[in-house]
């Protein structure tokens, strides 16, 4: 029989190796988990249906994660991980929300798909002047929040004010709301944001930002779909070039109303001699309409 003898340092070597077989495994889980939070995050949000998505996504995640040497703590691994998952719940509310590469507009691939620029020029009062910063820099002030969006209340030479139904196949079928959405990381300011989305949701172009609803309405904060990030959406008043071009974009709204306070309060309203049922999104966004409707008597349709 032939015998093999062992190395002198057998039991210290397999004793070495099953550590670092460990530490191979964590550092394996982490990042298997990490692909799986992507693939998931695809297929629940729909963003790998588009090329342009895909490449979005994986810019702006990529962007802001930065990739470190494997801890040996368990609580730093943990930590890791956590940072991880809010990366990857704020890349994907942003490139949603935006259809562009953040940080980077001046790419071929920065440039919203389907859409016409806004106008960038217009005025706003010097109590906005707060708002004349950009998302990242408010975000920055206030770590509460993940995210900012605004609605915009506009009103036409009639004091009354413009509404939008939501789609049958969105969110929150067929509610109402006004022209508002989120502002995204690549918006020069929150104002340039609102006047990008009242233009995205109308048409309309924005001439002018005259003032924040007083509180409790000049903000609301809420969870997304998802009830992972919290959002904080501020409501203002502004004013339009035309009230009269109304263009909606189909894959979000479906039909438009200029409604009086009483309308609102009474949740419908007649037109082409039908009767047409005004249910709105949330009672905080009817609760921002009637304050609109209020600070218009007080500080006058003129007013800034």
């Amino acid at each position: 029989m032939i015998s093999k003898s062992l190395p002198v340092n057998w039991n210290k070597r397999l004793i070495t190796c099953k550590l670092q077989g460990q530490a191979r495994r964590s550092e394996s889980r982490q990042y298997t988990r990490k692909a799986k939070l992507i693939r998931d995050g695809y297929h629940r949000l729909n963003l790998g249906t588009s090329r342009q998505r895909h490449r979005n996504f994986h810019q702006n995640f990529h962007n802001s994660t930065v990739i470190s040497a494997p801890s040996t703590n368990a609580k730093d691994r943990g930590s890791n991980c956590q940072d991880t998952l809010l990366l990857f719940r704020k890349a994907v509310y942003h490139v949603r929300k935006s259809n562009t590469i953040p940080q980077q507009p001046h790419h071929s691939l920065g440039v919203p798909l389907n859409k016409m620029a806004p106008a960038s020029s217009f005025t706003f009062s010097p109590s906005l002047s707060p708002f004349a910063i950009t998302v990242e820099e408010h975000l920055a002030a206030h770590p509460e929040y993940e995210g900012i969006a605004a609605g915009a209340l506009v009103f036409d030479s009639q004091n009354r004010l413009l509404i939008i139904q939501r789609a049958s196949h969105d969110s929150m079928p067929n509610r109402w709301e006004v022209p508002g959405g989120a502002c995204d990381l690549t918006d020069e300011t929150i104002l340039h944001g609102i006047a990008r989305e009242v233009f995205e949701e109308s048409g309309l172009r924005v001439t002018n930002l005259k003032h924040q609803l007083e509180p409790p309405y000049d903000h609301t904060v809420f969870l997304t779909s998802t009830k992972k990030l919290r959002i904080c959406k501020y409501t203002f008043e502004t004013e339009v070039e035309r009230t009269e071009e109304v263009k909606l974009d189909p894959n979000e709204h479906q039909m438009y109303l200029w409604v009086s306070e009483e309308e609102c309060r009474s949740h419908c309203v007649e037109k082409g001699g039908e009767r047409v049922e005004i249910k709105f999104t949330h009672a905080s966004q009817e609760g921002a309409i009637l304050e609109g409707f209020r600070m218009r008597k007080v500080v006058g349709t003129n007013g800034a």
